[in-house]
């Protein structure tokens, strides 16, 4: 899997990160992950959508992409993402769900 990740060129799987796949996966990862699966390249972040969101914030372009398509909202009640936090499988059928519904089939 991550040999056809890297064919794809999904950008966390490129020669030049530091992929550990044995530890748990981050929510900006994945929520990253299947961006690019679906032909989004993520925008230049501002770092002013989340407060724990920087522009110098590992996936911060895809995290603030996905906000403003409606793919994700932060936390409920609060201006915050969690980017590195591991997602639960909630977390990550949410995602899925949305960008398979609000993006168009690749």
């Amino acid at each position: 899997y991550i040999a056809v990740m890297e064919q794809r060129q999904i950008g966390i799987f490129s020669a030049n990160t530091l992929l550990d796949i044995d530890s748990p996966a981050p929510r900006g990862a994945v929520l990253q992950i299947l961006l690019e699966m679906n032909g989004v390249l993520g925008k230049i972040p501002t770092g002013t959508v989340y407060s724990d969101v920087r522009i110098s914030t590992p996936y911060a372009g895809f995290i603030e992409d996905a906000t403003e398509r409606t793919i994700v909202s932060g936390d409920q009640g609060k201006r915050t993402f969690r980017p590195l936090d591991p997602i639960n499988r909630a977390e990550a059928a949410k995602i899925l769900l949305n960008v398979m519904d609000l993006l168009p089939a690749k």
